[in-house]
């Protein structure tokens, strides 16, 4: 039921150009308690988004997307503990909206990281170590804000991944 309700909701977001930020964090929340289920690790997805943030737009299917990555990327093979993924929406001083997606899992081979930071410079490249998900949302952002949003992905020094997407104040 919780799947054919995640693809339904999904399907019909697909045909949308924007999303608020409270239906991206619903099907980012939605995939994660989907592949809670076939992990051998339990998941725990945490969100923290002020009430007067949850109306803005933003690009639709943005969050699932980093989410996805951040389970398929980050559980170790031999992780025992629970698999936290953190999602923050803040605003900075210029009114851009910082969305956040930290996790404690292993980080990305230094590859990805590269091939992500090349796609934002040269939209036509075409990354080998790294799939669509990512890669989509990269070009997604490049189209609709040109050199005025940013993405940056990092590993932490302990472990674990950060992606931080900053859209502009619309």
């Amino acid at each position: 039921i919780d799947t054919s309700r995640y693809l339904r909701r999904n399907l019909r977001y697909n045909k949308q150009k924007h999303n608020t930020v409270a239906e991206e964090i619903r099907l980012a929340a939605e995939y994660i308690q989907l592949a809670n289920v076939i992990s051998a690790v339990p998941l725990e997805f945490t969100v923290n988004c002020p009430k007067e943030l949850e109306d803005c737009l933003i690009p639709n299917l943005i969050l699932q997307p980093l989410g996805e990555n951040s389970v398929k990327h980050g559980i170790p093979p031999t992780m025992e503990d629970t698999f936290h993924i953190q999602l923050s929406v803040s605003r900075d001083d210029s009114g851009a909206l910082i969305l956040t997606i930290a996790d404690n899992g292993v980080g990305y081979r230094q590859a990805i990281i590269t091939e992500l930071e090349m796609l934002q410079k040269d939209e036509n490249f075409q990354p080998r170590s790294t799939g669509f998900g990512t890669a989509g949302v990269i070009r997604r952002l490049a189209l609709q804000y040109g050199d005025a949003y940013r993405f940056q992905i990092h590993n932490h020094e302990n472990g674990g991944a950060v992606t931080t997407i900053s859209i502009p104040k619309s």
